[in-house]
């Protein structure tokens, strides 16, 4: 049995399980809270939508629910909350994590305006409504203003993306922002040339292993009725959940990766109040892995890519404890052979094994 030996000063990963490719019906979580709607209509749009069920959250009450976990549970969340409740530094730790899990997130309408007091949540949206003027980046941004019942026109950006397959441009009765901080990276999917709104409509991106659809549209019972915005959603819905697919595919095809993801799994649990980690599939037994600091500036700190058909890890990088000073001194090794894979991470004086059968 050939050992792989990998030495960092400290090493957590998270992977969500693959979702069945055989699923024709996709369970979403649907959540609210914090600002009010046209709910009978809103539901109405999603008891319209082939192929989806769905259940219901509210905040800040279900909170919680934004955790690890709620991957095995949904397929997709779709959060059209206005969610300003405190948090707790574990709710967003969770909330972060269950990104890194992959689970696909449609960030609807006035949902861009949730979180004002966690700036992490700009980069999940991939933008933010702004409640006041805002330093971002070093740059000084206006506050967002916005205005109801307002006829628009939509410009389909890229008509190639399979959320806006079939698609042309359109009109929509609908609210509109403006001045709305847009995230550097982002791919556009719609654009509006109306002076009194903010030119992107909306994008997509990936935050962590999660891919993040954002539509500005859909403030009432107007917009919900518009067929073009209903496209819109379903398409962004079954966009996530392919997306989120694709990466478990390629993971789920080394058979060694099951015990690899249950190791990161447990390993993170040790030590997630102080970072959160991902591994990613990036082709058939390629894996990225990144360390994200919990600090303020969610720096990648670590990184590593690994190949298990060659046995050989590169692009090495260990770090500190930046809050602590704390040096984290780690062994991560696997070994694989013909019949089974085994995983040891050693941190300081501790170690545990995990192994299984290919």
């Amino acid at each position: 049995m050939k050992r792989i030996l990998f030495t960092a000063l400290f090493l957590l990963a998270f992977l969500s399980s693959p979702l069945s490719a055989e699923e024709t019906t996709r369970k979403i979580l649907i959540v609210t809270g914090g600002h009010g709607f046209d709910e009978q209509e809103f539901y109405e749009m999603f008891d319209a939508m082939p192929g989806v069920t769905y259940d219901r959250a509210e905040l800040p009450k279900d909170q919680n629910l934004l955790a690890p976990g709620l991957e095995t549970k949904y397929d997709a969340v779709v959060s059209y909350d206005l969610n300003n409740f405190p948090l707790t530094e574990v709710q967003r730790v969770n909330f972060e994590q269950l990104l890194q899990n992959g689970m696909p997130l449609i960030v609807f309408h006035h949902s861009l305006a949730g979180y004002q007091n966690w700036p992490t949540y700009r980069d999940i949206a991939g933008g933010a409504f702004l409640f006041a003027e805002t330093e971002v980046d070093g740059k000084t941004c206006p506050a967002s203003t916005y205005q109801y019942d307002v006829e628009m026109k939509i410009a389909i950006a890229d008509k190639n993306h399979p959320i806006t397959q079939g698609m042309e441009d359109f009109e929509i009765r609908d609210e509109i922002f403006k001045n709305v901080y847009i995230h550097p990276g982002v791919h556009v999917l719609l654009t509006t040339d109306h002076p009194d709104a903010t030119r992107e409509v909306a994008w997509v991106h990936r935050y962590g292993n999660s891919p993040v659809f954002t539509l500005m549209l859909g403030h009432d019972k107007h917009a919900f009725a518009d067929e073009n915005l209903r496209k819109l959603l379903r398409q962004g819905i079954a966009w996530g959940i392919a997306e989120k697919e694709k990466i478990d595919k390629i993971s789920a095809q080394n058979p060694c990766f099951r015990v690899f993801r249950k190791a990161m799994l447990e390993y993170v649990s040790t030590h997630g109040d102080k970072f959160i980690g991902s591994v990613r599939g990036i082709e058939d037994e390629k894996y990225d892995v990144e360390i994200v600091s919990l600090a303020k500036d969610r720096n990648i700190i670590g990184y590593w890519d690994i190949n298990t058909r060659e046995k050989t890890i590169t692009r090495q990088h260990g770090f500190q404890d930046e809050r602590s000073g704390e040096m984290w001194t780690a062994t991560f090794h696997y070994d694989v052979d013909e019949s089974d894979c085994s995983v040891s991470i050693i941190s300081g004086e501790q170690t545990k094994d995990w192994w299984g059968e290919n």
